[in-house]
């Protein structure tokens, strides 16, 4: 966001678990793209990787790991897992989704992730929807107006078809 407000950008993809909605800036139009999921992602030999849904109470005992990369992520995760009555213990914390996957594969954490960001995965891990269901809508943002200009309404477009022929 800070890229589009300073003309570095004339698109941002951002995502209403990151970028507070309530904080929008009223010179930013955005288009709603996509509704993605998270999934809580255990080992692939983890006591709940056969579970069709994982509870987030069911993860109580199990030590975290986090991607940093979004602090406002990490906190709904952690939100999350005080909603369900504990606080997470966190064995792991880095800026990228290689890293918390890496302990998860090697059997020392579990975690939470888009869905997006783990449709594609095909390492030794579990990938479970989570209960309570929780989703993030994602957006293509804008400066006020400029759906206007052709190249962008051009690429909205084309994000638009993107986004509709996704599944996860």
């Amino acid at each position: 966001m800070a890229a589009l407000r300073a003309w570095q950008t004339d698109i941002a993809i951002i995502d209403d678990m990151t970028v507070d909605a309530v904080h929008a800036d009223a010179n930013v139009d955005r288009l709603y793209l996509y509704t993605d999921h998270l999934f809580a992602i255990v080992p692939a030999d983890h006591r709940l990787a056969q579970e069709k849904v994982i509870k987030i109470s069911q993860l109580r005992h199990d030590r975290w790991a986090l991607d940093l990369a979004s602090n406002h992520y990490s906190e709904v995760i952690v939100g999350l897992c005080r909603e369900a009555g504990y606080e997470p213990l966190v064995n792991g914390t880095c800026n990228g989704f290689e890293v918390v996957v890496a302990l998860i594969e090697a059997g020392c954490s579990v975690s939470v992730m888009p869905g997006l960001r783990v449709q594609s995965y095909r390492g030794d891990v579990a990938v479970k929807p989570i209960s309570p269901k929780v989703e993030r809508r994602i957006y293509a943002a804008m400066r006020r107006g400029e759906m206007r200009n052709p190249a962008i309404a051009a690429l909205l477009g084309v994000l638009q078809e993107i986004a509709a022929a996704a599944t996860v």
